[in-house]
């Protein structure tokens, strides 16, 4: 939700050198148990969905087919 107001935000934006100007979003939750480089490629797949999709848009990226350990703490994943 929050990529969507974004994308909307700067869709309605003004910008005084080129008037009004979109962006793509692909967005990716990171699962337990994956890697930074695996979560990018599923953000950056998503990106490159929403690009070929039309541009100005969000997509979501598909989850792993298989979560890793469901109670865990992702948070765990950054350290």
């Amino acid at each position: 939700m929050l990529s969507e107001r974004l994308r909307e935000k700067i869709a309605k934006a003004v910008f005084p050198a080129v008037e009004n100007i979109t962006v793509s979003i692909g967005v990716a939750e990171c699962m337990s148990g994956e890697t930074w480089e695996q979560w990018f490629k599923r953000a950056d797949d998503a990106l490159y969905e929403a690009k070929s999709g039309g541009r100005n848009q969000v997509q979501i990226a598909q989850e792993k087919p298989q979560r890793f350990g469901g109670g865990e703490n992702v948070s765990a994943n950054f350290f």
